[in-house]
């Protein structure tokens, strides 16, 4: 799964001043598997240096749509030039993808995409986060209920 998105993410020197701790602060952050763990790790970094700056604070929050997508089933978040971010989704998720596009502000969807607007703020993680709901519902959801409305 591939997320890149149109902001600097990364650990400054001041969050971690040598090689060896920020390549151990990088690891540590991309082990995460949950977004507690997630919140976690990063109030440590605050604890150990103090205010987080920009980037550190993008990098985490690019750690966070990764941890979501995946949850959702997302194949890929990607910035489409000029025209927002994109989170594509495998042609037969089984997802109202237009429910979900009608829920949020600035979405449009497609059978396997959802395309969000770049005007002002993104919601990008609470839309993944929809996304993951109703994958953890679909997959509870007993298989001859599913077949018995086909």
């Amino acid at each position: 799964m591939t997320v890149t998105l149109p902001v600097a993410a990364f650990l400054p020197a001041s969050t971690c001043p040598t090689n060896a701790s920020g390549l151990r602060c990088y690891q540590e952050l991309a082990a995460c598997v949950s977004e507690q763990e997630l919140d976690q790790r990063a109030r440590g970094l605050v604890d150990r240096f103090g205010p987080m700056p920009a980037p550190t604070s993008a990098l985490i929050d690019s750690l966070r749509v990764r941890l979501l997508a995946a949850a959702a089933g997302a194949l890929g978040v990607e910035t489409e030039r000029g025209r927002g971010v994109v989170i594509r989704l495998t042609l037969d998720h089984g997802l109202d993808l237009q429910s979900v596009a009608a829920q949020f502000r600035g979405i449009t969807a497609t059978p396997s995409q959802l395309h969000l607007a770049m005007r002002g703020r993104r919601p990008l993680t609470p839309v993944l986060r929809e996304l993951g709901r109703l994958v953890r519902a679909q997959s509870r959801v007993p298989v001859g209920a599913q077949n018995a409305h086909a």
